[in-house]
Parts: C-alpha cells; sequence; structure tokens
C-alpha cells in the first residue's frame, strides 16, 4: 500500500521532507514546493517521500493498491529511473525539444 500526501498536509515523518531525489541533484520540483496541488508518495519499505512528478514526470497521484519502493529487491522501476536521473534527463530533454520548436515557429 502507498502512502500519499500534498504539499502542506501534516506528515509524521518529518525527517523525510525532501524529496528522495534532492540529495542526487535529481528533483524538479524545487521551485514548485509551495504549490499546495504538489503530490508525493511514499517508499513502502523506507518511508523516504518523493515527489510523483520527480518520479514519473506527472503529478498525478498513486492509488492506494499501487505498491511504490524505492530500496531493496523489489523497487520501483520508476524509483530505479528516478534516482539514476533518467526522469531528470527527460525533462530537461523535453525542455530542450519545447524550447528548439518555440524557436522553429518563431516565438
Amino acid at each position: 500500500m502507498v502512502k500519499t500526501k500534498k504539499n502542506g498536509d501534516d506528515s509524521d515523518d518529518a525527517d523525510k521532507e525532501k524529496c528522495g531525489v534532492a540529495k542526487l541533484s535529481h528533483c524538479l520540483c524545487v521551485k514548485l514546493e509551495r504549490r499546495k496541488d504538489l503530490q508525493w508518495v511514499s517508499c513502502s519499505d523506507c518511508s523516504q517521500w518523493f515527489h510523483v512528478y520527480c518520479v514519473r514526470l506527472n503529478n498525478q497521484s498513486y492509488t492506494e493498491e499501487d505498491v511504490f519502493s524505492c530500496c531493496g529487491p523489489n523497487a520501483s522501476p520508476e524509483a530505479v529511473a528516478s534516482l539514476a536521473g533518467e526522469v531528470a534527463a527527460q525533462y530537461r530533454e523535453l525542455k530542450h525539444k519545447t524550447t528548439i520548436e518555440a524557436l522553429k515557429q518563431g516565438y
């Protein structure tokens, strides 16, 4: 079962307030931290919190039936990719492509 929260929610994990990829400089949400609609997901094994956007490039919450784990033998593919910097790289590539398309169109 997945624990989720939104920014502004009280959490009993006060020591885990930073996104699990922040220490690796892969967090994409530093500028969005204060938004109340920013979704979070917690690792089922170690209770580390992650911004959902940093894990899968969308801000849609996980359902309680979803399993999310960032560690151990059953780590979620999304967590593995996020921790490896692949999600952050996809975001930078997407942002770069959008900028190039805007330049081509004369914006």
